[in-house]
């Protein structure tokens, strides 16, 4: 027994002082990528379906099909205000080797349930699984922050080596999924069955989940060889403050500087979630838009109305995949982040009024969300672990996925509510136009401050 235990000693002792190969962080990157862009994939299974799932419900359905529609949006998102502040303190706490497969594995339960649920009609059990993946998957995407922050910061150093370049190849990848489920989805419903494609869905996250299981060993090696190297995690992962106050001491630390920048991504994730769950439906509004389709009834000129729709969505996708690694190598290099995400927010407010105010063609609209959405994340995202101390990063990702969450879960409801009143999808634009003017006025503060401050984002 002992011999054995010296040997497993002297095997971890081996590794620890070798350290990671400088190749291993980009693997963690791979798999996390894997994991993204299936998770992005599933997630937007019903927007891309719209049509094909309210025809399945229309006969057995017990609730108007929008509200069921977007109640799916807001149950995925309501559990996701609190569970993440959860997932980000056991994270600093105690890491994420065990917590980041079992959200994995939450993300393929609640898929598989959702799948079940289309396939025997049940709204009810629809809606129970996709709580059950919104915990799975704000949970993933929470965790694939921190662990691509803490593998890609430079030891010793305030300043992260090509942190802006891994974040922005992790938007390029959930866009990258969004953009496949846009093409891939319709078509499978169309051509196969409705079904099949929430089931194809359920495929993808078994992926992601065996990825999760790659990551969580390459952590648990990381984490070996840091122990090894300073004590600091041993003595993090041994305080003997309970988690309550640890968790009330830490949010009271973070700076003005955070909470600005957990309002502007909250609310700029907030208003393009809203408004990309109904952009299928406004773009083939605005493109068909014909008599024969208010009825309820499929028509040749809807259909054609779909096939255009879902590729005009993928406008912005491709300004995210193309533009948000070169961008995030600029930051990497350059720096003004806050003054791309000013310029971000509003490029933001343009799109909006273009779809509220102008008759322009709406990829036009596109163009501007695509440029918007990917200077943002590509600017945003870096800037949490270079304003938040490192051992208190799980927690500050929390934050802001709890805040963004609140959003996703209020945002759908009140879409529901203009849609219901103004019998249109385009009223509801002018609802978007003005969340996108309160977006550009916080990013504005938020460039004051920083300037007030010293620069502490260069």
């Amino acid at each position: 027994m002992k011999k054995g235990r010296l040997e497993t000693i002297s095997v971890e002792a081996s590794y620890e002082k070798a350290g990671p190969s400088p190749w291993s962080k980009w693997c963690v990157l791979a798999a996390a990528l894997v994991v993204e862009a299936g998770g992005a994939y599933v997630l937007d299974i019903p927007s891309a379906t719209h049509n094909e799932l309210e025809v399945h419900f229309s006969s057995t359905g017990t609730m108007p099909f929008e509200y069921f529609f977007n109640l799916m949006y807001s149950t995925y998102s309501f559990p996701s205000i609190v569970v993440p502040l959860i997932f980000g303190r056991i994270s600093d706490k105690f890491g994420d080797v065990i917590l980041y497969p079992i959200c994995n594995f939450m993300l393929l339960i609640g898929a598989a349930g959702v799948a079940c649920g289309v396939q025997a009609n049940s709204e009810i059990l629809v809606l129970v699984s996709r709580a059950i993946f919104g915990i799975g998957l704000t949970g993933s995407f929470l965790l694939n922050n921190v662990l691509v922050s803490k593998w890609f910061q430079k030891e010793g150093e305030s300043n992260h080596s090509y942190l802006a370049l891994a974040m922005a190849l992790l938007v390029a990848a959930s866009r990258l999924g969004t953009a496949i489920n846009n093409l891939v989805s319709p078509r499978l419903g169309e051509h196969v069955s409705i079904q099949f494609a929430y089931w194809f869905g359920v495929i993808i996250c078994a992926c992601g989940a065996l990825c999760s299981l790659f990551i969580s060993s390459m952590e648990s090696k990381r984490r070996a060889y840091r122990a090894q190297a300073s004590q600091a995690d041993i003595e993090l992962s041994t305080a003997p403050t309970s988690m309550r106050q640890s968790l009330w001491q830490n949010i009271r630390a973070y700076p003005l500087m955070f909470w600005l920048l957990l309002t502007l991504i909250s609310s700029f994730y907030g208003v393009l979630a809203a408004s990309n769950n109904v952009l299928s439906a406004y773009l083939i509004e605005r493109l068909c838009n014909g008599e024969c389709c208010m009825a309820g009834k499929t028509c040749p000129a809807e259909y054609k109305a779909q096939n255009t729709a879902s590729i005009l969505m993928n406008i912005p996708v491709v300004f995210a995949i193309v533009l948000g690694p070169l961008v995030g190598l600029g930051i990497d290099r350059l720096g003004h982040a806050t003054l791309l995400i000013v310029s971000s927010t509003c490029l933001l407010c343009v799109e909006f009024a273009l779809f509220t105010f102008s008759s322009a063609p709406v990829s036009v609209g596109l163009v501007f969300e695509g440029l918007s959405y990917t200077i943002f994340v590509t600017a945003a995202w870096p800037c949490v672990p270079k304003i938040v101390d490192n051992s208190m990063i799980g927690l500050a990702f929390a934050l802001i996925a709890s805040g963004y969450s609140i959003a996703f879960t209020v945002l759908p409801i009140c879409v529901s509510a203009f849609r219901s009143a103004y019998t249109s999808y385009e009223s509801v634009q002018l609802l978007f136009f003005a969340l996108s003017c309160f977006t550009l006025c916080v990013s504005i503060y938020f460039y004051l401050v920083n300037h007030g401050k010293g620069k502490i984002l260069r």
